[in-house]
């Protein structure tokens, strides 16, 4: 019972005090001024696109934009591929850097399940591809593989490399 009487003397006070709320327009009380915040200050970034802080934690990036430092690398990247000599990317693998006319065709498995050809690219490396590998830059796939020649569909052309003996 006591804790009942306790809950309705907690009630009506908090009731009293929001009827004393100021109206708006007036100035608020010194108890009301203490509990306010004060608002973020918006920070504008010294770089452009890169996100406006208001506050912790809380920023305005446009959700659509990359961010400054990945469009940085970005370029960065592009400016070294391009100073490559002839335009040759680094970073592919090698049996897809080159066009496959710089291929040569210096070895075939032939008398196994699954014939397997071996093309030696410009760096004097050895490439050892099944039927349906990529090789070239231009997207060439490995159609088939026969005795003594292989064929390379690029686009809708087909090439045949030959063994040389």
């Amino acid at each position: 019972m006591k804790l009942l009487i306790y809950f309705f003397i907690l009630l009506f006070q908090s009731l009293n005090t929001f009827a004393q709320a100021p109206v708006t327009g007036a100035s608020p009380t010194p108890e009301a001024q203490a509990l306010q915040l004060p608002a973020p200050a918006i920070q504008n970034s010294p770089i452009p696109g890169e996100a406006v802080t208001i506050g912790e934690g809380l920023s305005k990036r446009d959700p659509f934009k990359l961010p400054e430092y990945i469009i940085i690398k970005i370029r960065q990247k592009l400016a070294t591929s391009l100073i490559q000599p002839g335009g040759i990317d680094e970073s592919v693998e090698a049996i897809r850097r080159w066009p496959v006319p710089t291929y040569q065709l210096v070895g075939i498995i032939w008398d196994v399940k699954k014939p397997k050809a071996m093309f030696l690219d410009r760096n004097n490396s050895i490439h050892v591809l099944n039927v349906n590998d990529f090789i070239g830059n231009a997207k060439g796939v490995v159609t088939s593989i026969q005795s003594g020649s292989v064929t390379i569909l690029e686009g809708r052309i087909p090439q045949i490399i030959k063994l040389k003996k």
